[in-house]
């Protein structure tokens, strides 16, 4: 038996560091001097004798044990929020019983304005009390807004191999050629990518078994200005179909293969999930397979 516990101003500091990944930021956010929140962060891990924040030059980083408390926080208040709501006094201003409560969720541009945003709508028009919040990231930092609990959820287009979370493969994207409807003239050889970490274009090439390392690339940070580049005739792009659809700018290159890109649900791994989380997950599943499984059978039209 013991009788000790988590001190709650500590547990608050560690969560907004956590939250943030900035000891700067979360001093801000919780109205404290920096020194003020490193001593809260540091009492709580001398209190539980374990280091739970590592602090590197680019920013702290959750310790394994850090992880753990961080799940079993994000568990409990969901445990509470759930409680509240049953007690009546989760209800909306109007009296009505609804969903209450943020809803932060990660993705990829070319998933998170057009899909993401019109697959939440019905729900977020039913339930005022049910505030979203999108942050659009690279594929490759994605992760690290769920392990530090920067959101409750992200659209990845791979398959998180961790424990601490659940993955659920939700449909693909189906990458195409496009160019303008007009001749590109001197930029035909040009190709526009994310940045030069992005890879899209060379797996592209590898698919249709084509020379890639004389390509021309320029870079236009996400897909959308990617985009906006080829319609004014700045080179050719490797894009998701189901952002060209209905774009009579652009002409689709169909003797090129499709370049399939996973899409994945994922959410961290907790023995309790709310009714908000359980009812935003399903909607956002649902909601996903089927723009997914449209943009295909619209491609086959």
């Amino acid at each position: 038996y013991t009788d000790f516990m988590i001190s709650s101003i500590g547990l608050e500091a560690f969560l907004e560091v956590a939250r943030t990944g900035s000891f700067t930021r979360a001093a801000n956010n919780l109205g404290l001097t920096q020194s003020a929140l490193s001593q809260r962060v540091q009492k709580l891990e001398s209190d539980i004798e374990t280091t739970l924040l590592l602090r590197e030059k680019v920013g702290p980083k959750l310790t394994e044990a850090g992880e753990l408390l961080l799940r079993h926080a994000q568990t409990t208040a969901e445990m509470e929020s759930d409680l509240l709501s049953r007690l009546g006094l989760g209800a909306t201003k109007g009296g009505a019983e609804g969903l209450r409560g943020v809803l932060r969720v990660g993705g990829f541009s070319s998933v998170m304005w057009p899909l993401v945003v019109p697959a939440f709508e019905k729900l977020v028009a039913k339930n005022a009390g049910l505030r979203l919040e999108c942050m659009v990231r690279e594929t490759r930092d994605l992760p690290g807004l769920l392990r530090t609990g920067a959101v409750d959820l992200i659209v990845a287009d791979r398959h998180l191999d961790e424990t601490s979370f659940e993955s659920v493969r939700v449909g693909f994207e189906r990458n195409v050629l496009v160019g303008p409807r007009e001749e590109l003239g001197a930029r035909a050889e040009a190709f526009l990518d994310h940045d030069p970490e992005d890879n899209t274009t060379r797996d592209f090439f590898r698919l249709q078994k084509w020379r890639f390392e004389s390509v021309r690339r320029d870079y236009l940070d996400d897909v959308f200005g990617i985009l906006e580049g080829v319609r004014r005739g700045w080179g050719r792009a490797v894009v998701p179909e189901h952002l060209v659809l209905k774009d009579k700018q652009l002409v689709v290159d169909r003797k090129a293969r499709p370049l399939l890109t996973p899409v994945f649900l994922v959410r961290p791994r907790l023995p309790y999930y709310s009714r908000l989380q359980r009812e935003s997950f399903e909607t956002l599943e649902r909601g996903l397979r089927a723009t997914l499984g449209a943009a295909s059978q619209a491609r086959r039209a």
